[in-house]
């Protein structure tokens, strides 16, 4: 009985192609002692928090960073990470975007257009190809609108 234990979500994956640049003076490199707060913040999301808990996350993060295989950015206030954004791979050229998140008290400025601006155009001038998985619908019409490129769709089983 896999409808009972376990459920499908499906979305799109794009390349992008071109992203504005936006001014970058508030994003900040994370470090492997910023990885907690990026995991609790990331986990504020449903669908991540389907997928992870704060441990494992962060563990996986520290990983990806101490590999050289991923890398997090985030935006600071008062004190606390309030906004993050991460490459969940890197390799051979090919870079995948993920952790895109914003404190829902401080979603009254465009920090996650800020971060994904920073992260997407760093690596393209380090001449990655880079991608992103996406469920959220206007999301994806935004992306559209931006002209990055759809490559294909996605789906996953996780537990329920």
């Amino acid at each position: 009985d896999l409808e009972r234990h376990f459920c499908m979500t499906s979305g799109m994956v794009f390349e992008f192609m071109v992203y504005r640049k936006c001014p970058v003076d508030e994003v900040s490199v994370l470090s492997g002692t910023d990885m907690r707060d990026a995991a609790e913040l990331i986990l504020m999301d449903k669908g991540f928090a389907a997928n992870y808990d704060v441990d494992s996350l962060c563990r996986q993060m520290e990983e990806r960073l101490e590999a050289g295989m991923g890398r997090n950015y985030g935006i600071f206030r008062d004190g606390r990470l309030v906004a993050h954004i991460a490459t969940f791979a890197e390799s051979a050229g090919i870079a995948v975007t993920s952790g895109l998140i914003v404190h829902p008290l401080y979603r009254d400025k465009p920090y996650g257009t800020i971060l994904e601006s920073y992260l997407v155009n760093t690596l393209k001038e380090e001449l990655f190809r880079v991608y992103t998985f996406v469920n959220d619908p206007q999301r994806i019409r935004l992306l559209k609108a931006m002209g990055n490129r759809l490559c294909g769709e996605y789906a996953k089983l996780v537990a329920s």
